[in-house]
């Protein structure tokens, strides 16, 4: 029913060249008006999703996703005040207590932009995202996953996505199913892209040789004129509850990125890890300010923090943050003679 109801107002609300494979829609994007240069380009899809019985909207073009219902909402306000008339319930009632997808919110390119000046620093290699990753929306599996590491909000707020294939990378063929994608965003452009297996320990950054003193994520989203709170991973970056982020990705900043930011080190639990501690150390000698944590805490990280204390004590952490900044002699001290 909520198939055939959905494909009504598909077909009637004037998608721009709207053609179909199947059930399968393709056309312009509503949200970012798709190619200004080519306008025979469409590369807005709506999917059927048969386990949540509705169709995912994505664009490959702006990298939106979300549900019918909210592209309906953002994009045709009347049809979609008939659309909930008509149906009278929300499409995943049945679900009631299960599972349910969430919706995903990306940020503008124009506010990446106004934000972060820079276009295209030592001109890296940009491509756009390979066939393989599909919205994480589509797949069960991973948003459990990340809902399981209180994460729901990280597919809410950036692109995420999830491998369903192989692909090379210099020469070597790798498979990327079952694994959570982030994806390093120039404007709306890869240049490369974080990768974690939700059945195993396999973790794989992968940037073009070009691009390798660009190895951190978030990067063209932060304000250059404020702070910046550095992480050592994506999750602990999102599980912080601060905002102006960005994280290695398993390397050490470059000085091509560190020479443009005003850093905060937030690395791993200096008491829990002692290469978190060495380079935590190392920072407070260069004159950077670094997050010391109390060695009271057990967690190792960020987001196993955010795991035991819950969502709902989120700005607890990014308190914490504030409250344990140090630099020079006091950071030596409070790494060396912990409180």
């Amino acid at each position: 029913m909520t198939k055939f109801v959905q494909q009504k107002y598909i077909t009637s609300i004037g998608l721009s060249s709207l053609s179909t494979r199947g059930d399968k829609y393709n056309f312009r994007c509503p949200f970012c008006g798709d190619s200004k240069k080519n306008q025979r380009k469409k590369r807005g899809w709506l999917l059927w999703n048969e386990p949540f019985d509705t169709y995912i909207f994505s664009c490959h073009n702006c990298g939106i996703n979300t549900n019918f219902d909210k592209m309906l909402e953002e994009n045709f306000i009347d049809e979609y005040n008939l659309y909930r008339s008509e149906t009278r319930a929300t499409r995943l009632e049945k679900y009631k207590g299960e599972y349910k997808p969430q919706v995903l919110v990306i940020k503008s390119k124009k506010k990446v932009e106004e934000k972060n000046p820079l276009k295209n620093p030592h001109n890296l290699k940009l491509f756009d995202k390979p066939s393989i990753f599909e919205p994480i929306e589509q797949h069960k599996a991973g948003m459990e996953y990340l809902d399981g590491r209180l994460l729901s909000g990280l597919y809410k707020d950036y692109m995420v996505y999830y491998g369903v294939g192989k692909m090379k990378h210099k020469g070597v063929e790798l498979d990327f199913t079952d694994m959570i994608i982030v994806p390093f965003v120039l404007g709306d452009k890869w240049y490369g892209f974080q990768a974690r297996s939700i059945k195993e320990k396999k973790f794989l950054v992968i940037l073009p040789e070009e691009n390798q003193g660009f190895k951190v994520w978030n990067f063209f989203n932060v304000d250059l004129t404020k702070p910046v709170y550095v992480f050592e991973s994506i999750y602990d970056a999102y599980s912080s509850g601060k905002e102006n982020v960005i994280a290695q990705a398993g390397a050490t900043l470059s000085d091509s990125v560190l020479k443009l930011i005003k850093p905060i080190f937030c690395l791993d639990n200096q008491f829990q890890d002692d290469t978190a501690n060495k380079e935590s150390m190392k920072y407070i000698d260069k004159g950077f300010n670094v997050f010391v944590w109390d060695n009271r805490i057990k967690e190792k990280d960020f987001n196993s923090l955010l795991v035991k204390v819950g969502l709902n004590n989120k700005n607890k952490i990014s308190k914490l943050i504030d409250n344990r900044v140090y630099k020079g002699l006091r950071g030596t001290v409070s790494l060396r003679l912990p409180s």
